[in-house]
């Protein structure tokens, strides 16, 4: 169990690293608000909550950048320009 930025316990947590071995969210259930959360490391106040397990792998698979952790709008700003 690990307690992140809102001060509740996680549990059932997944570290996510990138290719350079470096940590760069947790992925876990969020005991008090019984909602699944990713937490970049970085920013830890960066915190994006989801109804259920399959969700946050989903959604951190499909809106942050593996290499750093970013939302994807995050790491191609200046790219759409």
């Amino acid at each position: 169990m690990t307690k992140e930025s809102t001060g509740a316990a996680m549990r059932d947590c997944t570290e996510m690293f990138n290719e350079s071995g470096e940590h760069i969210a947790t992925i876990g259930l969020n005991e008090s608000y019984g909602l699944w959360q990713i937490v970049i490391v970085q920013r830890k106040e960066m915190e994006l909550f989801c109804p259920g397990k399959e969700v946050a792998f989903a959604a951190w698979r499909d809106e942050f950048d593996p290499e750093t952790g970013f939302p994807q709008s995050a790491s191609r700003a200046g790219f759409d320009a």
